[in-house]
């Protein structure tokens, strides 16, 4: 599995400086759950945390994290909390910041990731 700067948790209390607020009821993510102030919610949040969803006894393929380290969108600590819940739960994953890069962009392209990208898909295949 790969994830590319996903949105993969919010249980942070804005403690993510981004240009999107990821609680409220107008958010993408209060939106996706009926219009839903997700900070009077922890349950919805844990629910929508993938962290939250992830135990030693969960099947999950490897899983590689890409995040910019400047993303105005999706904060990396989101991306941080798994990659760590993932490795606590012994299960394989790896975790590429990208220094200076924002929610998308060349750089997400660049020949350095690309061999990453490429090594990491020849290694779950093989």
């Amino acid at each position: 599995m790969v994830d590319f700067y996903g949105s993969v948790s919010v249980m942070r209390e804005d403690s993510n400086p981004t240009t999107i607020n990821h609680l409220q009821a107008d958010s993408p993510e209060g939106m996706e759950m009926g219009h839903v102030d997700l900070r009077e919610n922890s349950d919805l949040r844990r629910k929508l945390s993938v962290e939250c969803n992830i135990s030693k006894d969960t099947d999950i393929p490897p899983v590689l994290i890409i995040h910019g380290t400047k993303d105005r969108t999706v904060n990396t600590i989101g991306s941080t909390d798994l990659y760590l819940k993932l490795k606590e739960c012994g299960k394989e994953a790896s975790y590429i910041l990208i220094k200076g890069a924002d929610h998308g962009g060349g750089e997400f392209t660049s020949p350095a990731v690309l061999k990453e990208l490429d090594a990491f898909i020849k290694h779950v295949l093989a």
